[in-house]
C-alpha cells in the first residue's frame, strides 16, 4: 500500500497491535487508528497488584539475544530499569531444587548438541509465519521431543517455557515453542545472562 493517507484500522492494543501501529507511523502513514476493547493498552504486558504484591501477566524480562527487542528499546529510548532477577527453581512442594540433576548432564549435553542440527532440518521454523509448517511441528512440543529422543530437553523447556506462563509443553505446538524459545534464546537463558527488566 503506497498511499500513506489511506485509513488503517488495527484491532487490538496488545503488544502486536502497538508495534504494528508504531511501525506504520514510523513509515509515514498518517491515519492509523488502534482499537482496544479493554480499559488499557498492552494486552498481557501489565502488572497487577494483589494483596500488596506485584504479579506480572506478560513480559517479565528480555534476553540479550532478543535483537528485535533491543532495537525497539533503543529506538523508543526504553531503559532496562527494573529489578535484578534471581534464578531459583522449586518443585511442586516448594522445595528448592537443581534445574538439572547431575545424572542428567551427559544426556543433556548430547541433546543440546543435536537440537540445532535437527531444528535446522525444518523449513517451517525458518518462515516468519506458519505457512508450510511440517506436520510433526504442529504436535505438542513434548511429543516432538519424544519423536527426536529429547528426554532431558523436555525438562529444560518446562523450566524455561512453561513456568513463565507461555503454555504447557504438553499442549502447545512444537513450532510455537521453538519459535519463542529458539536454540539461541535457550542458550542465552541458560548462560545466566543479564536479563532486561523494566519498572
Amino acid at each position: 500500500m503506497r498511499d500513506r493517507t489511506k485509513k488503517i484500522a488495527i484491532i487490538g492494543g496488545g503488544l502486536s497491535g502497538l508495534l504494528i501501529a508504531e511501525g506504520l507511523i514510523r513509515q509515514g502513514y498518517k491515519n492509523v487508528s488502534l482499537f482496544e476493547q479493554g480499559y488499557q493498552l498492552g494486552g498481557k504486558l501489565h502488572s497487577i497488584e494483589y494483596k500488596g504484591r506485584s504479579h506480572e501477566l506478560g513480559a517479565i524480562f528480555g534476553l540479550p539475544s532478543y535483537m528485535n527487542l533491543r532495537e525497539l528499546m533503543d529506538r523508543l529510548k526504553i531503559k532496562a530499569d527494573g529489578p535484578k532477577l534471581t534464578r531459583t527453581c522449586y518443585n511442586t512442594r516448594g522445595v528448592k531444587i537443581m534445574p538439572l540433576p547431575k545424572e542428567d548432564l551427559p544426556g543433556f549435553l548430547d541433546e543440546i548438541k543435536r537440537l540445532p542440527e535437527i531444528s535446522s532440518g525444518y523449513k517451517g521454523l525458518k518462515n516468519p509465519n506458519f505457512d508450510g509448517v511440517e506436520e510433526i511441528l504442529m504436535e505438542p512440543f513434548s511429543k516432538w521431543c519424544d519423536y527426536h529422543g529429547f528426554k532431558v530437553l523436555k525438562t529444560i523447556y518446562t523450566h524455561y517455557f512453561t513456568i513463565f506462563g507461555l503454555g504447557s509443553i504438553e499442549e502447545v505446538p512444537a513450532v510455537y515453542v521453538l519459535k519463542i524459545m529458539s536454540y539461541e534464546h535457550l542458550m542465552d537463558f541458560m548462560g545466566i545472562p543479564q536479563f532486561f527488566t523494566w519498572k
